[in-house]
């Protein structure tokens, strides 16, 4: 890919973490809600939902945010959470009236940085 190109991704990258960490300072704990798939996955990968709401909340692990693609017109968010060198949090989040979480994975850290590396699993 050509060195514009990165650049561009990366001011990009950069624009919506500044973006989406306007719109989590307005936010109360009541403004947060969890569809039915991110209360399971949850649940299956043993990450407490008060946690997730305290991350968004006080977003100080907030590492990289992406804006991504949506059907209904709505802003959508893939954010990476972390916690260590190999731990993190991924939430997609839909942001309307109010913060939707769309759903939660635990992640390695390390894991990720080799599919950003190589593109592939």
């Amino acid at each position: 890919m050509p060195l514009f190109l990165n650049e561009r991704r990366a001011n990009l990258i950069v624009d919506s973490k500044k973006e989406l960490l306007r719109k989590l300072d307005g936010l109360g704990s009541n403004d947060i809600v969890f569809t039915h798939h991110a209360e399971i996955q949850s649940m299956v990968r043993q990450i407490d939902l008060g946690e997730v709401r305290k991350n968004l909340l006080n977003p100080h692990r907030l590492k990289y945010v992406e804006k991504q693609p949506s059907r209904k017109g709505e802003t959508k968010y893939d954010c990476y959470f972390g916690y260590s060198k190999t731990q993190a949090h991924r939430y997609v989040i839909v942001i309307n009236a109010k913060l939707v979480v769309v759903t939660i994975i635990k992640i390695n850290r390390r894991w990720q940085r080799r599919i950003e590396k190589h593109g592939k699993k």
